[in-house]
């Protein structure tokens, strides 16, 4: 086994260790926590300084070249085509067992925040915890069409100039019912629009609780993933306007973002119909239909996911290139593909292997190693064999 495999086996097998970004983050709450104690009357001790902190980490570090100090940085990537219809086929919104077991198939569809948040920030694009904090009234109607306002409240956290917008309801939010939802709310249910979301909260931070909730929920259905998390919901929506040719300036305009002079609460209150054509363009391709046992419509298929994805395995070498590679199917043990780069010749050979991987995998879906290094050294062979 080469050094690098070994360190690649280490990395996967380690328990992961705090970021340092973390660690700094950390540090500073323990320090501000003893400083209002002390303010109180209480003895504490003193906090170690980040410089003292990362001289003793240096100074256990071990000189040994298989020593790995893992993390887990996160880079957030889009949703794929299969994560997305497994979520939107998931029990959430085709039917669970109960209310708090979203999980577990069933017959019941509650919509409420579990359910309509996540829809939202796919098809707006919108932060999360604007999201959640939306009131009622934030529920509107202009220029005949039905729209949140985004941060138009005084008490809005993080809330500035280009956060203020406002943004016509995409339209499949429109065919699940969501007018109908909204319009038939009862008074006691509150200021807000998710009131049990917010209930969530102990703090000011309303989107940990929320997206912790909701990261269960995923693990239980196997859908979840750390780098394709609730937050990236944001980047699978900006990036799928990128794909269908939406300009620029109203990507920034719907994500929130300044663009040029003019205000995205002016811009966005002028222009919700053209920004409602340019945010339908994220095409989920959902089947939705009108269901009469749950007395709204509901989604029936979703046709992103058109074959299960290939698992790729990969061991590596001293240059942390693939020492062997392998793909497999769902339906078979044996390997679809195999490669070992000792029984090649020279790079030509390698060249013809890759070819021919990336013809017997042609569009599906591939099944990545969490393993970055691993990832790289599948991204660099398949490179070989593409044609420029």
């Amino acid at each position: 086994m080469s050094l690098a495999e070994k360190r690649a086996v280490l990395a996967e097998q380690l328990t992961p260790r705090l970021a340092r970004a973390t660690i700094e983050r950390n540090q500073g709450g323990l320090k501000r926590i003893f400083s209002s104690a002390r303010d109180l009357g209480a003895e504490t001790p003193e906090v170690l300084s980040r410089k003292d902190i990362w001289k003793h980490l240096e100074e256990k570090m071990p000189k040994d070249d298989l020593y790995v100090r893992v993390t887990k940085p996160k880079t957030r990537r889009p949703w794929s085509a299969e994560r997305l219809a497994s979520f939107f086929l998931s029990p959430i919104y085709t039917g669970a067992f109960s209310a708090s077991r979203r999980a577990r198939r069933g017959q019941i569809i509650v919509r409420d925040a579990t359910y309509w948040v996540p829809l939202i920030l796919l098809t707006l694009g919108t932060r999360i915890e604007e999201t959640l904090l939306l009131k009622r009234k934030d529920v509107v109607l202009r220029d005949g069409l039905h729209c949140f306002n985004y941060n138009s409240g005084a008490d809005q956290l993080g809330k500035t100039e280009s956060s203020q917008r406002t943004l016509a309801i995409p339209q499949l939010l429109l065919e699940l019912g969501f007018v109908e939802w909204f319009q038939s709310l009862p008074e006691n249910h509150g200021i807000f629009l998710f009131p049990d979301a917010v209930k969530r909260a102990t703090t000011r931070d309303v989107t940990s609780p929320f997206s912790k909730h909701l990261r269960r929920i995923l693990s239980n259905l196997e859908i979840d993933d750390f780098h394709e998390d609730i937050y990236a919901a944001r980047m699978t929506f900006t990036s799928m306007l990128n794909a269908a040719g939406v300009s620029e300036a109203q990507r920034q305009a719907i994500a929130g973002h300044s663009h040029g002079t003019v205000l995205n609460c002016h811009y966005t209150a002028h222009n919700v119909g053209d920004l409602k054509l340019a945010m339908d363009k994220a095409d989920f391709r959902l089947e939705i239909r009108y269901s009469p046992k749950h007395g709204f419509p509901i989604i029936h298929g979703c046709s992103l996911k058109k074959q299960d994805a290939l698992r790729v395995e990969v061991t590596l070498d001293e240059n942390s290139e693939a020492e062997t590679l392998r793909i497999f199917d769902s339906k078979s043990r044996q390997p679809l593909f195999e490669y070992h780069k000792g029984n090649l010749l020279d790079a030509r050979d390698r060249r013809d292997c890759a070819s021919e991987l990336l013809r017997k995998v042609g569009n599906a879906p591939l099944q990545m190693p969490q393993d970055t290094s691993r990832v790289a050294a599948i991204e660099h062979f398949m490179a070989l064999g593409s044609p420029g």
